[in-house]
């Protein structure tokens, strides 16, 4: 998960720069298996064009999503911890389906980071992007592998305070503990939702 890092966005006035623009990022590939009951009425591929739903699933506590259009969410994430510092940063999330990639995509952005300390209230920037896709089924087998990637980047003004070796390590961990839970969302309630669906 490389890290890098330039001047403050701020300009010049004279005075040391009190913040230090890094940028950070981190991706995971995740695949799962699905049991396709029946693939030819109610196959995995159409499961996946069902967007509200996967964002339900994926998202189970409504407390935490919004919807404020077609496709679009305000999501606030799980409480962090930065240097003993917890908050719970928002975001918008777009979910689409892409029909003629038999894809579906993910992205995420603007992030709010408003209950952190006013001190720690910085420029900041996040940019996700993911999909999700079937893989070809095997012939003879209802067993279908479903493939993914998703990938997050963190533009930030680090607060001089924190512009130590250790912050690294701490913003990528957050970074990728995110993708961590939102890959075992998908793998634990993802075939068990295609069930309920197929039966529906």
């Amino acid at each position: 998960m490389p890290c890098s890092s330039s001047t403050s966005r701020h300009h010049h006035t004279g005075a040391p720069s009190t913040r230090t623009r890094a940028v950070y990022q981190s991706a995971r590939d995740t695949e799962f298996q699905i049991v396709e009951l029946r693939p030819k009425q109610r196959p995995i591929s159409q499961y996946l064009e069902q967007v509200d739903r996967i964002v339900d699933v994926t998202f189970p506590d409504e407390d935490r999503r919004a919807p404020v259009g077609d496709g679009e969410w305000d999501i606030t994430m799980l409480e962090q911890n930065f240097f003993g510092v917890h908050f719970a940063p928002t975001c918008r999330l777009r979910v689409w389906h892409d029909d003629a990639e038999a894809k579906l995509h993910v992205e995420v952005s603007e992030l709010d980071l408003s209950t952190l300390p006013p001190e720690l209230q910085v420029p900041a920037d996040i940019k996700v992007e993911g999909w999700m896709t079937p893989a070809a089924r095997r012939e003879g087998s209802r067993l279908i592998k479903v493939n993914g990637q998703v990938a997050i980047s963190l533009d930030v003004d680090v607060p001089s305070q924190y512009a130590y070796p250790g912050t690294r390590e701490v913003i990528e961990a957050i970074l990728g503990g995110v993708l961590a839970r939102l890959e075992n969302s998908l793998q634990r309630n993802l075939p068990m939702d295609y069930n309920r669906w197929v039966r529906s």
